[in-house]
């Protein structure tokens, strides 16, 4: 065992007191709640956007269920952001 450092202080420099912190590991609660809100928020969609992608390509079926073979109606969005909904049926 070397006893000859046995009287010396590690002081940390003049400089390091006045340094701001480096790191800022300090969230308060309203941050943290945003950010768990955010958090469950992509979870949650990410979920069901992973579980609405079709199973294969040409696949036919929508859970369990046979697709329609014709379109009957359907929703059209403009680019100026109108929405058209077509029935395909004449009153």
């Amino acid at each position: 065992m070397n006893t000859a450092r046995k009287g010396i202080v590690a002081e940390p420099e003049r400089y390091e007191f006045n340094a701001p912190p480096i790191h800022q590991f300090e969230l308060a609660r309203r941050e943290f709640f945003k950010v768990l809100g955010a958090g469950i928020a992509v979870f949650t969609v990410a979920k069901d956007a992973l579980a609405a992608q079709e199973t294969a390509p040409g696949s036919s079926s929508f859970h369990g269920e046979e697709l329609p073979k014709e379109i009957t109606s359907w929703l059209h969005i403009g680019e100026d952001g109108a929405v058209t909904g077509f029935t395909g049926k004449a009153e």
